[in-house]
């Protein structure tokens, strides 16, 4: 049992740290977890079960190598764990336009290429914007 929780932490260690290094032509399992979500839920849940395989293993019988990989396995669930609960890959944000406060002037492209703008002064009819951050 303790390989198998060797080959779950270790694995998905090695799958994070391609990740990481990775350019977007390069990205391998996972990447849908680390790029879109703000925390990677689904892999720090291989890294945590792969964990508690381990100390099962130990609790079923104590010997040194079990103690060694145990001791890596936590280690490195720990050391992950505090970067992706710790540390986001998007900062926090706060919203610059707050309720009531008159919106900023803007000049923007639309996807047609028609230019639209807005000046603060100007009268205008409400309106609802929505910014979509997009995904890159």
């Amino acid at each position: 049992m303790i390989w198998l929780s060797a080959l779950v932490v270790f694995g998905t260690v090695g799958v994070i740290l391609a990740n990481l290094g990775a350019v977007d032509s390069e990205l391998r399992l996972g990447f849908q977890q680390m790029i879109h979500a703000r925390i990677p839920w689904l892999l720090l849940a291989l890294l945590w079960g792969g964990s508690a395989l381990g100390i099962a293993a130990i609790l079923r019988k104590r010997t040194g190598y079990k103690f060694a990989v145990l001791g890596l396995e936590l280690a490195f669930t720990g050391l992950i764990s505090f970067y992706f609960l710790s540390f986001s890959f998007l900062p926090a944000h706060e919203l610059a336009v707050g309720v009531g406060d008159a919106f900023p002037d803007y000049a923007l492209l639309d996807q047609d290429g028609r230019l639209h703008q807005a000046d603060a002064s100007t009268q205008r009819e409400p309106a609802l914007y929505i910014f979509y951050r997009g995904d890159w």
